[in-house]
């Protein structure tokens, strides 16, 4: 039996003759194209894969996190951001909500955490939530006030953790659950968290985003409502104190009086690794993620081996994506100079 290829001509004509078949394949074509607009307007578009460098600059290093936070919670390493903490804490536990409260300073408004080891997660690095794990800290480098985005409107304020990455410019489709909102009245109450309110579309339709941002040794973050826009909500005057910073390993939990706010800031070690995303183990390196990957941070599949120890000879790749870190191992590390801030205490 011969078979003859079909021409151009032959198949536009048969094609002509079922129309429904075209109107088919338009729809498939259409919702392709449309899947793929939407979906990059994802939260998780925004992660910048540099973000490693980026955070790369300041005054501490990994061994001052991992050192400091190791009692108060677990380090793994994760196939996507590298070596990440996981705090001892309960699953009701929310990033700038959980023990601990606003103050209004000259760096706009600062985070004062009733933890103990409030002074690393709080002010450096980024959070993300994991449906395994729970919210996770990924470490950074350079020091603010608080890394969220704030949001106004209809007598609320409201905040949310930025991601792993996320670029200050950024402040669209932030996970809901990510969100917390408070009466403004109560904005810089000590107890605050009694009258939070959890994420609601209905709260969140009414407000809108504060762009606010403050730039420090050339470093941007969000600094939220103003104390001009706090006292003109809500008629009540707002006290601006002044933030000083301290090296003084005895004073690492944050102190407020009525005129000033004092944070612990580590400036000894001014080396860190140069590469977050090895494997913590002797010896051992990790094969390269893949960092192009589009990975949701709400939406973590569970694996078979998601927290387990590496041993000195093997060799870490991608699909096991949490270990539990060795903390005998450093990777290599650089030696720059680090920023002090002029209102550093230096402890003798």
């Amino acid at each position: 039996m011969m078979f003859h290829p079909l021409k151009t001509t032959d198949m536009k004509a048969k094609l002509l003759k079922h129309p429904i078949t075209l109107t088919i394949l338009a729809l498939l074509l259409t919702s392709c194209f449309a899947t793929r607009e939407v979906y990059s307007q994802g939260y998780d578009e925004y992660y910048e894969d540099e973000y490693y460098d980026d955070y790369d600059r300041g005054g501490v290093n990994f061994n001052v996190f991992y050192n400091e936070l190791r009692p108060h919670g677990r380090w793994i390493n994760n196939g996507r951001y590298g070596r990440i903490w996981i705090p001892n804490v309960g699953r009701d536990f929310h990033p700038y909500a959980t023990n601990g409260y606003w103050v209004m300073t000259d760096y706009g408004n600062t985070w004062v955490s009733d933890y103990s080891w409030g002074w690393a997660p709080f002010h450096y690095g980024r959070w993300y939530y994991d449906d395994y794990y729970g919210w996770a800290w990924v470490p950074g480098y350079e020091w603010a006030p608080a890394w969220v985005s704030w949001r106004s409107g209809g007598g609320y304020y409201g905040w949310a953790p930025l991601g792993p990455g996320i670029n200050i410019n950024i402040n669209i489709n932030i996970p809901g659950r990510y969100w917390t909102f408070l009466p403004d009245r109560y904005m810089y109450h000590r107890n605050m968290r009694r009258y939070y309110n959890r994420y609601s579309p209905a709260i969140y339709n009414r407000t809108t985003i504060i762009n606010n941002t403050y730039v420090y040794n050339d470093n941007r973050y969000y600094s939220g409502p103003t104390a001009r826009e706090f006292e003109q909500n809500t008629g009540r005057r707002a006290t601006v104190r002044r933030l000083e910073s301290t090296n003084n390993r005895s004073a690492r939990s944050t102190r407020v009086n009525n005129n000033a706010v004092s944070v612990y800031r580590p400036e000894a070690g001014t080396s860190r690794s140069s590469n977050r995303n090895a494997t913590v183990t002797p010896n051992t390196r990790s094969s390269s993620s893949n960092r192009n990957a589009t990975v949701s941070p709400n939406t973590r599949s569970s694996t078979s081996n998601r927290s387990s120890t590496v041993s000195p000879s093997t060799r870490s790749s991608s699909s096991n994506r949490s270990t539990t870190v060795n903390p005998s191992t450093r990777s290599s590390s650089s030696n720059r100079s680090s920023t002090v801030n002029p209102s550093t205490r230096n402890s003798s």
